[in-house]
């Protein structure tokens, strides 16, 4: 998703609020704002919980979310795909979004899924609807929202 795509988006959900989630599905920014409000009103902040890893997620994955699109800069990341691979991680990359048979984009990443031999590395979700995004991404341990953050 770009930002028009993004703008565009907003348009169609006219007053309701549209949250994005930051880049590397990184959801900590709400407590980390939470803490920010605390000190300023002078409350006491809660001990951070003890970081647990990737509990609950699939190592070594990337969750690409958006549709195909000049400037998006998938082939870089189907590149670092390709390098964590050859270093012996197993790393796999799945693309949320519709990728349309046909289109020129999609089969653009095709070639490169194939020229990389990443065949089985990169898996399709498909659409995914707006209220299980959030979700759907908290399942792998890296996200890649390639359009601007708003909180």
């Amino acid at each position: 998703m770009c930002e028009a795509e993004l703008n565009a988006l907003s348009g169609k959900l006219g007053e309701r609020p549209v949250v994005v989630l930051p880049v590397g599905n990184v959801l900590s920014s709400h407590s980390e704002l939470e803490e920010l409000w605390l000190k300023a009103e002078g409350k006491p902040v809660p001990e951070p919980p003890k970081p647990t890893g990737f509990t609950g997620r699939e190592p070594a994955s990337l969750f690409h979310y958006g549709l195909p699109a000049k400037g998006k800069q998938l082939k870089l990341l189907l590149d670092a795909l390709n390098l964590a691979r050859k270093a012996g991680v197993d790393a796999k990359l799945y693309l949320g979004g519709e990728f349309r048979p046909g289109e020129r984009r999609t089969e653009e990443l095709l070639n490169w899924i194939t020229e990389l031999n990443l065949i089985g590395a990169v898996l399709r979700l498909g659409h995914i609807p707006q209220q299980q995004l959030a979700k759907t991404a908290c399942q792998y341990a890296l996200g890649v929202f390639p359009f601007a953050v708003f909180i």
